[in-house]
């Protein structure tokens, strides 16, 4: 049987067994299966094809915008190696940053605007031991100001996404 060189394939021997590891981009990602195997094959050409063909975001998304930023990284192998529960988790904090926020640029998003983001979603009703005990965020607590309204931002963080 000849051996065959796939690209971006780098393998390892640990404790009599191999490994190998799709790496490219800066990302490395174990290959599934005994190495030459039709299983370790198949997983091969489904990462290689991932990497080929990133995920295009969906039509009606603003090019650079937040949206368009989470529709990318759910498209990257990081994300489709995680467990369900762990996707079914980031999803909770993904879609309503995605409703909220989504059709924000992400070049014109500020250090002011970041910690509107940041405080907005550390209160949450009915989530114990997450997040802030108070009304308010902690840049419009800087500033003394008494309650935090979304609709009425307070002074710094005003233009955030405009």
């Amino acid at each position: 049987m000849a051996n065959v060189v796939l690209p971006y394939v780098n393998t390892y021997q640990a404790r009599r067994k191999k490994y190998a590891y799709y790496r490219r981009d800066g990302v490395r990602l174990r290959i599934a299966g005994e190495i030459g195997s039709p299983e370790f094959l198949k997983s091969y050409q489904e990462i290689h094809n991932r990497f080929e063909q990133r995920e295009r975001p969906r039509p009606g998304i603003i090019p650079g915008s937040l949206a368009e930023l989470i529709a990318r990284y759910r498209g990257t192998p990081e994300w489709t190696q995680l467990k369900p529960s762990t996707r079914k988790d980031y999803e909770k904090f993904l879609q309503p940053l995605e409703d909220d926020f989504g059709m924000a640029l992400v070049s014109d998003l500020d250090r002011a605007a970041v910690r509107l983001v940041r405080d907005r979603y550390a209160i949450r009703p009915g989530r114990k031991g997450r997040g802030r005990s108070d009304s308010k965020p902690a840049s419009c607590q800087q500033d003394g100001i008494d309650a935090f309204d979304p609709d009425e931002l307070c002074h710094r963080d005003r233009h955030a996404f405009r």
